[in-house]
């Protein structure tokens, strides 16, 4: 049996779209960046790069991008 754990922001809706990192990322045109802490978030024509020194990241969706931005943090 394989168990996946939820965080708040998987369960409602309405709270991602009160989330002051989602609205930003939403709102992140192609070509564009933001920086939230220590990662660099990028968005191409494809996708979303989120960078730092250590590492990268790339996710074709803002939902999967917001996802690993609310692990990392």
């Amino acid at each position: 049996m394989s168990v996946i754990q939820l965080n708040i922001f998987d369960c409602d809706e309405k709270i991602r779209q009160k989330d002051d990192v989602f609205q930003q990322l939403m709102e992140l045109t192609p070509e564009h960046s933001m920086f939230v802490k220590d990662m660099q978030i990028e968005r191409t024509e494809k996708f979303y790069v989120v960078e730092t020194s250590d590492f990268e990241e790339i996710f074709h969706d803002v939902a999967g991008c917001y996802e690993f931005v609310n692990q990392y943090l």
